[in-house]
C-alpha cells in the first residue's frame, strides 16, 4: 500500500577486496557410528576431535535433525541468528565481521529454528569461519557409507583476524573432491 514502509537491506560491494576461501563443509556420524568434524585449514573432513576445528559430539534423531557441535582448544562457537542480523536470507553476505565475544565450546543447532550465521573459532584461537545455517537448504548426503551427513556453505579467514568478507559464489566454492 502507499502509505506503507517498507526496508531495503543493501550491501555496499567492495572493489578490490580478496576472496576468502569458502565452499561446503562435510561433518556427521558414520554408518559405523564415528563421527568426523571439519577442519577449515586444510578445507577438509577429519575423522579425529584434535584435528578438527567442528566436531559433532551428538545428532538428535529428529527430521530436521537437532546437532551438538564442539569447538577444540582455543575455538568457540557462537550463533546469530536471522532476527539478529536483520535479513532472512543469504545470512553469509550480511555478517562480515565475527563477534568479539560470547563464544562456547559447545553449541546445540536446531534446524527446524529460523537460520543465521554460526561463528567458528578456530582451535588456534586466532583463525575464524562463520557457516550459514539455513533449515529450508542444507543438504544431506544420499551416501551409504555415512549414516548422517550434513553440508553447509562456510568462508574461512586463514591469515588470522575476524573480518570473514563473503563475496558470493566464488571460483573456490565447489565441493572439494575427496
Amino acid at each position: 500500500p502507499a502509505n506503507s514502509t517498507i526496508t531495503i537491506r543493501l550491501k555496499a560491494e567492495q572493489p578490490g577486496a580478496k576472496p576468502l576461501p569458502n565452499g561446503y563443509l562435510r561433518l556427521g556420524q558414520a554408518a559405523d557410528g564415528r563421527f568426523y568434524g571439519w577442519n577449515f585449514h586444510q578445507a577438509e573432513r577429519v575423522s579425529q576431535p584434535q584435528q578438527a576445528d567442528l566436531w559433532p559430539v551428538a545428532i538428535e534423531p529428529s527430521d530436521p535433525p537437532a546437532l551438538r557441535l564442539q569447538a577444540a582448544a582455543a575455538g568457540g562457537l557462537r550463533f546469530v541468528s536471522q532476527a539478529e542480523l536483520g535479513v532472512d536470507h543469504q545470512f553469509l553476505l550480511y555478517a562480515d565481521q565475527a563477534p568479539e565475544n560470547g563464544y562456547q565450546h559447545q553449541l546445540r543447532l536446531d534446524f527446524s529454528a529460523p537460520g543465521g550465521v554460526l561463528f567458528v573459532r578456530c582451535r588456534d584461537g586466532l583463525n575464524y569461519a562463520k557457516i550459514e545455517i539455513n533449515p529450508s537448504a542444507f543438504v544431506r548426503s544420499g551416501n551409504p557409507e555415512e549414516n548422517r551427513d550434513l553440508t553447509l556453505r562456510y568462508v574461512y579467514n586463514p591469515s588470522g583476524g575476524r573480518k570473514l568478507l563473503y563475496q558470493g559464489e566464488g571460483p573456490n566454492l565447489p565441493y572439494p573432491a575427496e
